[in-house]
């Protein structure tokens, strides 16, 4: 395991590498440099563009994981 000292952490992480490499599958790797590239420097701008929108989502989201893992905390206990 790479995160012994959680196994929770040690599965999640070997559950992004197996999708990763699905992702790894699809795209050559200078196809994914190419795109990080352009996300760099577009991603930000498009923030600006659209902030209200953005950080609505974002906190939407972020009081959904909230809820979730809120939820997995009183059941783990």
């Amino acid at each position: 395991l790479f995160l012994v000292e959680d196994l929770v952490d040690s599965l999640k992480f070997g559950a992004l590498l197996w999708c990763l490499t699905y992702v790894g599958a699809c795209f050559n790797g200078i196809t994914l440099i190419i795109l990080a590239w352009i996300a760099l420097f577009s991603l930000p701008k498009a923030y600006e563009m659209n902030k209200a929108q953005v950080d609505a989502n974002l906190e939407l989201a972020r009081s959904k994981i909230n809820e979730i893992s809120a939820k997995y905390v009183r059941v783990r206990d």
